[in-house]
């Protein structure tokens, strides 16, 4: 299997399993290939419902070197919510 930047189901090559590779596989879905760039991870000609379990599985995934956003603090996100309830709270007294 051609891995390209190193990370399965990036057929794009932006280091990134993002929806413009899913955009590619189900362009190509049920098709013959004759490339990995075009949406067959596992080589065996056909973008099928292998190659899709794949890219779902690596979806968001990066490779070294790439920009991640950090997702928010599980404390952080309930401190915000409790914000958010006690405002409304005391504003509709």
């Amino acid at each position: 299997t051609d891995l390209t930047c190193g990370l399965e189901a990036d057929f794009d090559g932006s280091g990134l399993v993002d929806f413009s590779d899913f955009l590619i596989l189900s362009g190509n879905y049920g098709q013959e290939v004759i490339s990995y760039s075009e949406g067959d991870v596992d080589g065996n000609g056909i973008v099928d419902f292998g190659d899709f379990l794949v890219l779902s599985g690596n979806f968001g995934a990066g490779v070294a070197g790439t920009a991640a956003v950090p997702e928010p603090s599980s404390m952080l996100m309930l401190s915000v919510l409790g914000l958010l309830c006690f405002g409304l709270r005391t504003r509709n007294r």
